[in-house]
């Protein structure tokens, strides 16, 4: 987990809530690797989400590697990569409050072992006020 914070004022009266108050901004990005697919002709998925303490998805990704290098080009591959529920399911159009991203890769046409799924999401908390 990498977190990176800033603390920030505005000009103008600090002691009223709003446009004039200090904030604070946390960005958290989780990240979860499945192992796979490994066998030809499958996919996995892999999904990974913010808590509510970590604040907002704002965006996620994903990669596939074999082995810690470069997946071959019949070896896996990426089928989708989106904001989703914990159970991989895509958010619909216009969801404006998903917490989870999933990506889903494919083996291709030839077994690929030691194949690895990666996924990521990137969460974002703003606070108002004078909290540490």
């Amino acid at each position: 987990m990498h977190v990176a914070r800033a603390r920030c004022a505005r000009e103008g009266n600090s002691s009223t809530r709003g446009p004039h108050s200090l904030f604070r901004v946390a960005t958290t990005a989780r990240f979860e690797e499945v192992d796979g697919p490994n066998t030809a002709s499958t996919g996995t998925t892999a999904t990974t989400g913010c808590s509510r303490a970590d604040g907002q998805l704002v965006s996620g990704g994903n990669v596939t590697t074999a082995d810690f290098g470069k997946a071959a080009s019949g070896g896996p591959h990426l089928n989708g990569s989106f904001p989703s529920d914990a159970a991989c399911t895509p958010s619909a159009d216009g969801n404006s409050d998903p917490s989870y991203w999933t990506a889903s890769s494919h083996s291709g046409g030839s077994p690929s072992e030691g194949s690895y799924s990666d996924v990521w999401a990137l969460c974002l908390d703003v606070r108002h006020g004078h909290e540490k």
